[in-house]
């Protein structure tokens, strides 16, 4: 569809690489080497997750913690945003946008990163552009107030769900899922749920090694922890008692 536009990132060891694709055109850029690119994307996850609780903080340092997060991501998302996003500013629009994101750019929410606009070029006296002159991509708010966002494992991905779904009836209603699931077995909610369900557990004096509690909020977390360690029957606390 002309609306859409499909941007596939390369990460390579000298230099990156992005394809966007039109229904019409094929535009590669090239990108920043992958350490420094996946260095940013790192910074801009790790500002994201501060609002997680850890259990060492107070509420005070907690707070502390979420304020300086969010005075750097402004800085560190903007960064990222004219690195991956800077050199298409001018294709974007209102376009529907894919985006095949390898490596550290999977954690990535490509949708909260501020949306860049078209780069200007100033031309010398001799009304020649300078690649030296050119200007930074301008950024305003996030790229979800403009554009819709899907996020694909390869471009070859998006052709077999279009054939298959090319005769499928649309659905009668719609569904929004916000999560914010758990990949790391040290998370701190999992410590957070383990030492309530010990101190639960103390109290009443009958909850056994296996035995999880059965808050709708700690089976959550168990089906979590099975997707992260990929399917088995292991407790949370079996989970704590591994190196």
């Amino acid at each position: 569809m002309r609306t859409t536009l499909l941007l596939e990132y390369a990460l390579g060891e000298k230099r990156s690489f992005l394809w966007a694709v039109t229904p019409d055109s094929i535009t590669s850029y090239q990108l920043p080497p992958r350490e420094e690119v996946e260095a940013a994307a790192r910074r801009v996850y790790g500002l994201l997750i501060s609002r997680q609780p850890v259990s060492e903080l107070n509420a005070a340092q907690q707070g502390k913690r979420e304020t300086e997060a969010d005075a750097q991501f402004k800085i560190q998302a903007t960064d990222l945003s004219r690195m991956l996003l800077g050199p298409v500013a001018a294709q974007l629009g209102t376009k529907r946008l894919l985006i095949v994101a390898p490596g550290a750019l999977q954690y990535v929410p490509f949708a909260v990163l501020p949306t860049a606009r078209h780069q200007s070029a100033r031309s010398d006296d001799a009304g020649k552009t300078s690649k030296s002159k050119l200007q930074p991509a301008t950024l305003s708010g996030p790229l979800i107030l403009k554009h819709e966002i899907v996020t694909l494992p390869s471009a070859s991905v998006l052709a077999v769900l279009r054939r298959e779904s090319s005769g499928r009836q649309p659905a009668a209603k719609h569904i929004a899922v916000l999560a914010d699931p758990v990949f790391s077995e040290d998370d701190a909610r999992v410590k957070l749920s383990l030492a309530s369900g010990n101190s639960s557990g103390g109290r009443q004096g009958q909850q056994s090694e296996t035995t999880l509690p059965t808050s709708t909020a700690s089976l959550a977390l168990k089906r979590a922890v099975k997707s992260v360690r990929g399917g088995g029957n292991a407790s949370l606390r079996a989970l704590t008692l591994q190196p």
